[in-house]
């Protein structure tokens, strides 16, 4: 290797996705990352190859690497609770966090609190994973229609509902309707 060279410059390009990555190797081949707080191609794509192979190698990348739209996305797209990892920048993204709960519901207990009241990817979320409404905002929880979609996913869903959503007798005969008996 060359004086000055990094393993990163040593490696033809083709070969670095056929590398299985440990975590030691990927800081010291995105070591320069972490002075210029910015990925170029190069490195962006060994990031990518290396949650390709294991999402769950996401949490030892560099933070950098966990604010890269590109490396996050293809990280929440093959693991959704990588979300956990992510900047939170990027965990208050709704692209972002619409990816990681369709790959996986649950993982919207790591989305920004303003997302986990979004009753679009609060259902996203409950369709891939009922429970998921668990994790759900005070106001996705007591959303009577997002409820009613959750009865008819699962009856059990409701009892992540918001308690005063049990007072309501019109709500509680209209799930009954919608979804079956209680």
């Amino acid at each position: 290797m060359p004086a000055g060279a990094t393993q990163t410059e040593a490696l033809p390009l083709q070969s670095r996705s056929q590398q299985h990555l440990d975590a030691s190797v990927l800081r010291g081949s995105l070591s320069k990352v972490l002075q210029d707080n910015q990925l170029c191609a190069a490195e962006r794509l060994l990031a990518v190859d290396a949650v390709e192979e294991d999402a769950r190698a996401f949490h030892r990348l560099p933070v950098v690497c966990r604010a890269d739209l590109v490396v996050v996305l293809k990280a929440v797209q093959q693991d959704g609770q990588v979300l956990a990892y992510v900047d939170e920048e990027l965990q208050a993204d709704r692209d972002v966090v619409s990816k990681a709960v369709c790959q996986n519901g649950l993982a919207l207990q790591f989305a920004a609190e303003m997302l986990r009241d979004d009753a679009d990817l609060v259902l996203l979320a409950m369709r891939q994973n009922w429970r998921a409404l668990q994790h759900a905002g005070s106001k996705a929880r007591a959303n009577r229609a997002l409820l009613l979609e959750a009865v008819d996913l699962n009856w059990n869903a409701l009892s992540f509902a918001a308690p005063e959503i049990f007072m309501d007798r019109n709500f509680m005969m209209a799930a009954v309707a919608y979804g079956g008996s209680v």
